[in-house]
Parts: C-alpha cells; structure tokens; sequence
C-alpha cells in the first residue's frame, strides 16, 4: 500500500527529530570534555610562553554542533533571517556586527580574533536552532535530561577518583580529553588539613569548570521540570565544590538555590537586570577593596588583570584590542610575577569592553534594547558570580555552552512540564 504524502512528510519529521535528540544528547555528552585539536601553534605564544587562551582548538563538541547545525540548517536559516528582517535595529546590529568582525584583522593575532570571533557566532546559531528545535518539539527532553544526569555523574565519579588518587584516571588525553595530572606543571592544588592535593578536574580543563558544569546542570534539570534528578545533583555539588574548592562554583551554587527555591514573589525581571549591571560594576572595587585587607595571591591576581583591563579600554576605548587579545596586551613589566600567568581578566564584563570597546557595548546595549518588555528567566542571574570571579563564560567551550544552554532551556517547553 503506498504512503501518502502526509505520512512520508510525518515520517521525514519523526527521523529527523530523533536524529536531532541523538545529536543534542551526544552533545551534552562530549560538553565538559576538554578534548580538541590545536592548530597555528607556532603563532599562539605572548612574551615567550604559549598561551592557551589564543591557542585556536576545534573540540569534539564543535563536530557535533556542525552535525546538528548541518542537519537543521532550514530551520536555524529561517529564523536568523526573519529576525533580521524584523525592525531596523536588528539590522544596525548585524551592520555593528561586521565591523567588529573587520577589527579582528588588524590585531597581533588575527587568526586567533577570528577564530574567537567565528566561535561567537557558531555558539549564537546553535542557541538559535536548538531554540527552535525545543519549542517546536524537536527534541525528546527525557532523552536530554537523562544526558545530562549521565554527564554530572561521570564527571563527579572522575573528579572523586582524581583526587582520593591523586592521578589522572583514563591512560591517555585522546580518551575525554582529561589533563595529565601527574605531569603537567601547572596543575591547580589547594591545602587540605596542611596536606597539599591536587584538585578534582573531571575532564575539564580547569577545577573550577567542573564545579561550574555540575552546578549549571542541576540547574539546568530543575528548569525540565526533572526536580529528583537535580535535587540530586545539587547534592553531588557540594563534595565537588569542596573537592575543587572553586569559590566562583561555591557562589553559583547559592544564587542558583535561592533563585530555584526561594519565593520571589515580588521578583521584577527589570529590577533585577538593572541590579545585575550595578552588581557588574560593583564587583571588581569591591574585590579591590578585599585584596587590601586579605593576603591572597588568587585575590592580588584578579585584582591586577581587571586593572589590566580597564587601561587596555581607556587606551583603545572605541575598538578595543581585538578577540582573544587580552594576554598579548598585558602590561607584565608592572608586575614581574604575573608572567606567569598570563591569562583574560577574571570579569566577563571587563574583558569584553576591553577587547571589543565602545564597539561591542554598543552591540550589548542593542540586544538589550531588543529584550526590553520581555520577561527574563530568574535563573539566568544566577550566573552572575561566575561573570564577575572568571572568564570561563566568554574564553572557554565549557562555558559558551553554559552559556548557550541557559539561554535555551530557561524556560521550559510544554513537553518539559508535562514529563
């Protein structure tokens, strides 16, 4: 009996929304595994020494996001052009867009700018499509969910074994890209009863990310209506955070349970993001103010890398120094000891108006502009600790991501609610 056109069209839509959830689960999977390739090596070294941070990488996950990218191109396609063709200010904003993008050429390390820059923008059209891909039912959020339990448990379980071993647990890197914690020299370790211990990493790239991970995805649960689940992940983040001793995870976690569990029922969308943006500039005088009463290395770091940054602003107020060129414009002869650690400023705020000027606040102040009216998820601020205390959120794969999932699964689809 031959299908009609309706039930080949039906068909069509079932394979593809499975291979889409296949996809997403896969993706959240490969998420928290720092596995990549390198390339332009040789041009990725600032003051003699190799700096990651403008080292360009292509991550496991990256092949995934083109897979489903590839597989959903009509519908991704479809909604950026409608929304370009929406008023004029969408329009300015794509104008702003490319030449933020011409800037990236004339900086001391285009590849690395641009290749920041064409993240920005891979990380924008996957939170496009799997907006699209959620809201229409596209994608199985049971399936997701349980990706997602799967993936803080894995990483939890490794991070534990890491640290009661005080080794890297999986024989190689090319496994799930865990770092060699018995030979690489920079390896983060904390004091632990006057016992100095390597911290728990998972497969991340840093301990704090794998504190940050686990607590986005409790969050992330909560916000799929899975409240079991994420109850016991937040559970699992208390030994994580303590294992990683990440203070910016310690602080995500506490804004994210009072933003999940208390009633805020006076709570204003606007009122908050106005409140944000104060927090925003409040938050580097205030770690300012703490380095001059507290002895802290970490603390006297941060301090001087947002310092570092508002000169580069002042400096290039219009255009900034250009993507992923925070460390290639620091200033080390003011502080000999921080050679060594050459890294972005430890507030995304900061290092975005120095790396991008007055040119990408403009582009923020338009899509805050296009928010205006519109209710803003709650939760979204709990990120706020991580904004002011790293970077991770703007500089790392984990936490575009982070970034990218919050945005899409802010608020649940009707499936979620009824699961």
């Amino acid at each position: 009996m031959a299908h009609s056109w309706s039930d080949l069209k039906r068909n069509r839509w079932v394979e593809q929304q499975t291979w889409s959830t296949w996809l997403v689960v896969l993706l959240v999977l490969v998420w928290p595994m720092n596995l990549f390739y390198k390339f332009n090596v040789s041009g990725s070294y600032v003051h003699g020494i190799l700096v990651d941070y403008v080292l360009p990488k292509i991550f496991v996950s990256d092949l995934v996001i083109f897979a489903l990218l590839l597989l959903n191109w009509k519908t991704w396609v479809a909604a950026t052009l409608s929304w370009v063709k929406k008023n004029n200010i969408h329009q300015l904003l794509i104008g702003l867009t490319g030449v933020l993008l011409l800037r990236q050429f004339f900086t001391p390390y285009p590849i690395a700018a641009l290749w920041t820059f064409a993240k920005i923008l891979e990380m924008v059209f996957l939170a496009v499509c799997l907006s699209q891909l959620f809201q229409s039912k596209k994608i199985y959020v049971e399936s997701v969910a349980k990706s997602i339990f799967a993936s803080v448990l894995f990483q939890a379980t490794v991070g534990a074994l890491q640290f009661f071993t005080q080794s890297s647990i999986f024989p190689g890197y090319a496994w799930f890209g865990e770092s060699r914690l018995s030979s690489y020299a920079g390896i983060a370790k904390a004091s632990f009863f006057g016992t100095e211990k390597i911290l728990a990493y998972g497969t991340t790239s840093h301990p704090n990310i794998l504190a940050g991970f686990c607590v986005a995805c409790g969050i992330l649960l909560w916000q799929l209506e899975k409240r079991s689940w994420a109850k016991c992940v937040f559970l699992i983040c208390i030994p994580i955070i303590f294992l990683t001793q990440s203070l910016s995870a310690a602080l995500f976690f506490f804004f994210a349970t009072a933003f999940l569990l208390l009633p805020l029922t006076t709570y204003s969308p606007q009122i908050a993001a106005r409140r944000f943006l104060v927090g925003l500039l409040v938050a580097p005088l205030l770690l300012a103010l703490i380095s001059t009463r507290v002895s802290s290395t970490s603390l006297s770091r941060r301090v001087w890398l947002n310092t570092q940054a508002v000169q580069m602003f002042l400096t290039q107020p219009i255009w900034g120094t250009g993507l992923d060129q925070f460390t290639a414009n620091l200033n080390v002869a003011s502080s000999g000891e921080a050679v060594q650690f050459l890294q972005p400023a430890h507030h995304v705020g900061i290092l975005w108006l120095a790396e991008t000027g007055l040119l990408g606040g403009a582009v923020l102040v338009l899509i805050l502009l296009q928010l205006k009216g519109r209710k803003i998820p709650r939760v979204l601020f709990a990120l706020f600790p991580l904004v002011v205390l790293d970077h991770y959120l703007m500089t790392n794969q984990i936490g575009l991501l982070i970034v990218v999932f919050f945005i899409v699964f802010s608020q649940p689809s009707p499936e979620a609610k009824n699961l």
